[in-house]
């Protein structure tokens, strides 16, 4: 499903992924899609390890 969403004209895929090693691994293979795709990639991490501490965080704030 990924591959055929980045394929569309104008396609932008965003890897909103932890900041881990493994949300390195599935950025770098997502990124990969969006290139061979030919679409546009983003990358969003948390600054804290993962999205689940960021958002307690953030909650606490």
């Amino acid at each position: 499903a990924i591959r055929a969403l980045s394929a569309r004209p104008g396609a932008r895929l965003v890897a909103a992924t932890d900041n881990n090693r493994q949300g390195e691994v599935y950025a770098a293979r997502l990124e990969t899609i969006a290139i061979n795709a030919g679409c546009k990639y983003d990358r969003l991490r948390p600054q804290a390890s993962d999205w689940n501490e960021e958002l307690r965080e953030r909650a606490r704030a």
